[in-house]
């Protein structure tokens, strides 16, 4: 029976565990990559609820093309003002203690 390697699968991010194929990603920072995969869900969603309610892939491709875009542009900025109000925050704690 041959050796396994055991470091062989310890980094995923090596590439994939069929041998000799590699997947390789650009480095995104980690708000970029959290937003990306929140709208690939969202868009996903978002086309089986309005083909649920339409029965029209058409329409759901149409609306479900529409708002996660919009959703996905509004997510951003709402992270974006979190971060700055926990930094906001952080500046001011050592002024109140």
């Amino acid at each position: 029976m041959p050796k396994m390697d055991r470091n062989r699968f310890a980094n995923h991010s090596q590439g994939s565990h069929i041998p000799g194929m590699r997947l390789r990603f650009p480095a995104l920072p980690r708000p970029a990559l959290k937003t990306l995969t929140y709208s690939l869900m969202h868009f996903a969603v978002a086309i089986t609820v309005a083909y649920a309610l339409t029965r029209s892939w058409q329409a759901a491709l149409a609306i479900g093309m529409i708002e996660p875009l919009v959703q996905t542009a509004a997510y951003t900025l709402h992270e974006r003002a979190w971060a700055r109000a926990e930094q906001r925050a952080a500046r001011l704690a050592p002024q109140v203690a």
